[in-house]
């Protein structure tokens, strides 16, 4: 997979700081955490109802229609199971990226003006101003920009790694009737997870 094509260098640092800032940070994924957490919740509930069906059936139920209706709803089980799995695989993917934008911020490192005022105010500050050395500022406010471009390179490789490491979604079973007009019968269509 391929993320964003961003490229940093043609990306003043006043510019990244001032889109750090910006954006919402760690409350863009908090309700997509919360929907997730409750879907999950709502998916291992389906599949404990379904194991609780299949005990009854194997506690005495016999004949086709039972084997019929218990390997159904073991597949229908199986993929309730594994879109439980792929939803607390995203949830921690968007706490993952949450985590990584809170990092941003704190690590993004502020600003900084090289050039002091250099018009004379006539006051005792123009004396500390003659004594800045221009060139180390300059040298800062350059490492500073780069480190910047650094921080936001780490966090668009950290995030494509993340979307990539989310397991792909299966697509749902097919459970189908087949039969005549006298018989019919559910036809568990085989799932892969």
């Amino acid at each position: 997979m391929t993320g964003p094509d961003v490229r940093w260098e043609g990306v003043s640092h006043r510019q990244i700081v001032a889109g750090v800032d910006r954006g919402p940070g760690a409350a863009a994924t908090e309700a997509l955490e919360a929907r997730l957490e409750r879907v999950t919740r709502a998916l291992g509930e389906n599949a404990g109802l379904a194991d609780a069906v299949l005990r009854e059936i194997d506690g005495g139920w016999t004949g086709d229609a039972a084997t019929v209706t218990a390997e159904t709803l073991r597949l229908l089980r199986d993929f309730d199971d594994a879109m439980r799995h792929h939803g607390e695989m995203t949830g921690l993917t968007a706490s993952g990226q949450s985590d990584g934008s809170s990092r941003v911020r704190a690590s993004m490192p502020p600003v900084a003006d090289p050039w002091p005022s250099l018009f004379p105010t006539g006051g005792p500050i123009d004396v500390l101003n003659s004594t800045v050395d221009v060139d180390h500022q300059l040298r800062a406010a350059r490492e500073a920009e780069e480190r910047a471009r650094q921080v936001m390179r780490g966090y668009e490789s950290t995030t494509v790694e993340r979307v990539a490491s989310l397991p792909p979604l299966s697509p749902a079973p097919r459970v189908v009737l087949d039969g005549d007009e006298d018989t019919i019968v559910l036809v568990p269509v085989e799932f892969e997870p």
